[in-house]
């Protein structure tokens, strides 16, 4: 399919999958370090995504991609299906500054919203769809 009937640039790929596939998900990725820990204040809203992720036991020092949740989201990010991230803490991504930044590169890249609830604050893409939450800033 030519992206010049869709009115797409070549460069803009992500979105031209988006369009394509007709599909763009929020997902909110949660994470706990230790088993013990049952995560279900993350349950508690689970119904305002269209994919909730979470790696139950894992050690903010692995790095994002190698978490079980982690690289489903990020393989997930570079089909073109996920239009943002939800994450309670910046703490969820990881641990390890480096990582972190990279993980928000690659989300960047793949123009993925990013919103961390706690410092409620997103990132400045324009989307078509919006989130809702008292929490956010627009």
């Amino acid at each position: 399919m030519n992206s010049f009937f869709l009115g797409f640039a070549p460069e803009n790929s992500a979105e031209l999958v988006r369009r394509i596939k007709g599909v763009t998900m929020i997902v909110k990725y949660n994470r706990t370090s230790t088993i013990q820990q049952d995560g279900n204040r993350f349950e508690l809203d689970k119904g305002n995504y269209d994919l909730v992720l979470f790696d139950k036991g894992v050690s903010g020092s692995v790095p994002f991609c190698e978490r079980p949740e982690g690289s489903k989201l990020m393989n997930l990010v570079k089909t073109g299906v996920v239009e943002s991230v939800v994450f309670e803490e910046l703490s969820r991504t990881g641990r390890n500054t480096l990582d972190v930044l990279n993980t928000l590169d690659v989300l960047e890249v793949h123009e993925v919203n990013v919103v961390i609830r706690n410092l409620g604050i997103q990132s400045c893409l324009d989307r078509s769809r919006h989130l809702h939450s008292p929490n956010l800033l627009d």
